[in-house]
């Protein structure tokens, strides 16, 4: 039997007597909680930067917030039950487009009244602080005169005509841009610099009508063209024209390939061919070469990007979220993999070509597209 002397006694049952209690056990959070207090992480994030956080940031962080914001903005009932949380309307959705013409009139990535990505670029100076080097502009010899020249004598006699850039994939060695009303041309591009976060940069070349050449990364100069800027095109070419496809993963790791009917559904203005040359060693492909089983070519006259928009979130319940290790050891979050048959991806892209595809959505459990 323990005994406890008259003199424990007293401090225990004084002022003091709370440091010697035992400490209750805190209880379990309960599944709501957890979802609130995630949620409060796009909040504090929100109010940090004035933006909602993107799943395409370079910033690995906000990466995994932005896919978490559109899971959450998905759901129904995660939107029911955040609704008092919302002060800043993140989860706040778009009209649901009643026609195709509707859709990709649109500003917004949206579809079946769902927000796929309304996020809007990062500011400028929020760009320039995070990057360690900023790229400076430095006078040239000016012997690229000329072709600025050239390309101003084309688009006044109409044979060039300035295209709105929206997609990082217009961004290519060899063509001219403009934003802030200077064009530039991009000339060269050097190798690919992994970044902590997992995410891949190129630096590129770029000559400005002002006789400056910057080397600025590919990623900050899409960004710049984002806010107005335009891409110099032939007079008679609409609005790109590419190629949807889908590939599948030859990895032979054992996560990659147990997963059930596995394949990565994008879109390139390039051949596909081309575009995944070096797949064994680009992230993006699970750093394994890769099959293509399915390639759709898209019209001039539409415009491919929203057409993958549609079609991501037509899938999006089917999503795999996977983080791959490249060769010099940085986490990267690929993206596009989905788990869902050729057979239905078929189905959905025969579906938005004669516009039905607004009556229908894929329901996971089934694995099958299903009408509203």
């Amino acid at each position: 039997m323990i005994q406890v002397s008259e003199s424990m006694l007293e401090i225990y049952n004084g002022k003091y007597g709370d440091l010697f209690k035992p400490t209750p056990k805190s209880l379990p959070k309960s599944a709501n909680s957890r979802l609130i207090e995630s949620f409060e992480k796009v909040n504090n994030f929100y109010r940090k930067n004035g933006f909602a956080p993107r799943k395409d940031s370079t910033d690995f962080k906000e990466q995994i917030l932005g896919h978490q914001l559109l899971s959450l903005r998905n759901s129904p009932e995660k939107r029911k039950i955040l609704n008092d949380f919302d002060e800043f309307s993140l989860l706040q959705l778009v009209e649901k487009p009643k026609t195709m013409a509707e859709l990709f009139a649109m500003d917004d990535d949206a579809f079946g009244g769902e927000i796929f990505d309304t996020i809007s670029l990062p500011r400028l100076e929020r760009r320039v602080k995070n990057h360690a080097v900023v790229a400076k502009r430095r006078v040239t010899d000016g012997s690229s005169k000329n072709i600025f020249k050239e390309q101003q004598e084309l688009l006044n006699e109409g044979k060039r005509k300035l295209k709105p850039f929206k997609s990082i994939e217009q961004l290519q060695v060899g063509k001219f841009y403009i934003y802030d009303g200077m064009m530039c041309y991009v000339s060269d591009q050097g190798e690919k610099e992994y970044k902590p976060g997992g995410y891949s940069q190129r630096r590129l070349r770029v000559l400005f009508e002002n006789r400056t050449e910057s080397n600025m990364y590919r990623r900050s100069l899409a960004q710049r063209l984002y806010e107005g800027g335009f891409e110099v095109v032939d007079e008679d070419l609409h609005p790109s024209a590419g190629y949807i496809y889908v590939l599948e993963s030859l990895s032979q790791k054992d996560e990659i390939r147990t997963i059930k009917n596995f394949y990565k559904i994008g879109f390139t203005t390039n051949s596909v061919e081309n575009r995944i040359k070096n797949a064994e060693s680009d992230p993006t492909y699970l750093m394994s070469p890769v099959k293509i089983v399915a390639k759709y070519t898209v019209s001039n006259g539409i415009d491919p990007q929203k057409i993958e928009h549609v079609i991501h979130t037509f899938f999006s319940s089917a999503k795999v979220e996977l983080l791959i290790i490249d060769n010099s050891g940085k986490k990267y979050a690929p993206d596009e993999w989905y788990s869902v048959s050729l057979e239905q991806i078929d189905k959905a892209i025969e579906m938005l070509n004669s516009g039905d595809i607004m009556n229908y959505y894929y329901d996971r459990g089934s694995g099958k597209i299903q009408k509203r």
